[in-house]
């Protein structure tokens, strides 16, 4: 009986979280755009955008984060990410930058959530760097319901 218990919670585990679905499904991606903007005394602003799209939904989700860090203002560090089912990661993968993106989105009839990461070049508009930008397209390449 054991067994049988230990069997059946084990599977129920396993499928509770499974990653959806077929290889030709189309699990969408992301055009988004990435913006910096600093100043002397250390003011920094960064806000991402990103539009999802995928074949199941009717029009494109919207996300966006924004981080603001104001040495003069009282909080002096502020975020957000709206939805709140959205975040992102920039980091470095073999000295590349890498924009990693998550979101839950409602596919094929279930609340689904989908990553992907792609590189991302920012470039800086002026010699003293104080704005930059860039953009990229990023597949989905897992989708968890």
């Amino acid at each position: 009986m054991r067994l049988t218990l230990f069997t059946t919670l084990s599977l129920a585990a396993a499928t509770s979280a499974a990653v959806l679905p077929r290889e030709d499904a189309d699990m969408g991606s992301w055009d988004a755009t990435y913006n910096v903007i600093s100043a002397a005394n250390g003011y920094k602003s960064t806000k991402l955008t990103a539009v999802y799209s995928n074949s199941q939904l009717s029009e494109p989700i919207t996300a966006t984060c924004s981080y603001e860090y104001n040495p003069t203002a009282d909080p002096k560090e502020t975020s957000s990410c709206d939805p709140e089912s959205f975040s992102y990661s920039l980091g470095v993968e073999n000295n590349d930058q890498v924009l990693s993106l998550t979101q839950t989105v409602e596919l094929w009839g279930e609340q689904v959530t989908v990553f992907g990461d792609a590189p991302i070049i920012v470039s800086c508009a002026s010699a003293s760097g104080r704005s930059c930008s860039g953009e990229t397209t990023v597949k989905v390449t897992k989708a968890i319901a």
